[in-house]
């Protein structure tokens, strides 16, 4: 295992960095180079003419990155015993790099013992079976204290700051498993009718492609078919589905309470990043959303409208916004930092409704105000109150 790239934001860049690894000169050569060296051990213990390498250069995939892998075979010669097989084959190359001895005294000199971290893992089986790995991205406990080892391989054309950054790739399925998210979506069943099935499958399955979840469409049909058997036809429902990072689905429903068509709007004076992936999927890292949202719709109001670090104008807690400037009606692009709407691209597809980054100026020199979301629909905005300073 030698060359590593992160995964991409989107399916469109996962697909740029899978392809700029293979295509990468450097990656190959420290890749080469370790085969090279294992196949050299691995023939120290072979028959003769055993050595072959199965895959040169496989891509594989992981959940935050790339890892270019080949694979070697060999069949042992008889009079192999553990010891030997231990003795030529640990440290690994694509640990010690090349020329093994002399990286080995560097490593020996430059750095304190590294523990479990690129030893040898594994298991004998009494029918002499076996697997053994070598211990990168392992984590150590010991008396209520935690360690782990990532690393990066140098060599002479190395990029210190491209290495680091590789580092923090490589770390990121430790530092942001705390993180685990779930993507879900609210949709509207009423009269045993699923408002915008199409497009909240569309959006979901989208979003399980960008961050890596599994998706069965056949146990989404099966959430929807749950709420078809146990609801009352001709009442209203709030119904969420839910996905995790395992591709479990769970499923929640209610009916939907009544709710204002028209009222006042607050502006939230914390801004926010419009640069974050999250911004454009609908998951459950959302408190800040939730928290406001509460208390703006527990003040009376329509729900709270955010903007982003550069004071534009993104979206609701749980709604889109569109303004009236002229004879048009105008929502942020995404790019400004929002989710895309079910709701918002329907009106979008027809004529007189566009993109366009909105400031504070164009909200109150604006003929009117709506806001909507695919659950309520539209919501008339009487009056905007503002807290932000200018």
């Amino acid at each position: 295992m030698k060359g590593t790239y992160p995964r991409g934001k989107s399916p469109k860049e996962d697909k740029k960095n899978a392809e700029a690894l293979i295509n990468s000169d450097k990656e190959k050569a420290e890749n080469l180079m370790i085969t090279d060296l294992m196949r050299n051990d691995l023939g120290k213990i072979s028959k003769e003419g055993s050595v072959h390498v199965q895959n040169l250069f496989s891509v594989e995939k992981y959940k935050t990155i790339f890892q270019m892998t080949s694979t070697i075979q060999s069949e042992l010669l008889d009079s192999i015993e553990w010891k030997d097989i231990f003795k030529e084959l640990f440290p690994g190359g694509s640990i010690t790099g090349a020329p093994k001895l002399r990286a080995m005294q560097l490593i020996q000199e430059l750095e304190k013992p590294r523990g479990v971290y690129t030893g040898a893992i594994g298991v004998i089986q009494p029918n002499q079976n076996a697997v053994f790995s070598i211990g990168i991205r392992t984590l150590e406990l010991k008396k209520g204290k935690g360690n782990i080892g990532i690393g990066s391989g140098i060599t002479w054309d190395s990029d210190p700051e491209k290495e680091w950054l590789e580092i923090l790739e490589k770390a990121k399925f430790f530092t942001e498993a705390s993180n685990k998210f779930s993507l879900f979506e609210t949709i509207l069943y009423k009269n045993g009718i699923f408002y915008f099935q199409k497009e909240h499958l569309k959006r979901i399955k989208n979003s399980a492609k960008t961050f890596g979840f599994p998706f069965s469409e056949q146990e989404w049909i099966s959430c929807l078919k749950k709420v078809s058997t146990n609801c009352i036809s001709s009442n209203t429902y709030r119904v969420k589905i839910s996905l995790n990072y395992l591709g479990k689905f769970t499923l929640e429903f209610q009916t939907l309470e009544n709710f204002p068509k028209k009222g006042t709007l607050k502006i939230c004076n914390t801004l926010m990043n419009s640069s974050s992936e999250f911004r454009k999927h609908k998951t459950n890292l959302r408190e800040i959303y939730d928290r406001e949202g509460k208390r703006s719709r527990e003040a009376g109001h329509l729900d709270i409208l955010f903007l982003n670090e550069k004071k534009e104008i993104t979206e609701g807690s749980i709604s889109n916004i569109f303004v009236k400037i002229g004879n048009s009606y105008f929502t942020p692009p995404v790019s400004s930092g929002l989710l895309p709407g079910i709701f918002r691209n329907r009106l979008l597809k027809r004529k007189g409704f566009y993109e366009k980054t909105l400031s504070l100026d164009d909200l109150f020199r604006s003929n009117s105000v709506f806001l909507c979301n695919s659950l309520r629909g539209i919501l008339r905005v009487k009056e905007v109150y503002n807290f932000i300073k200018e």
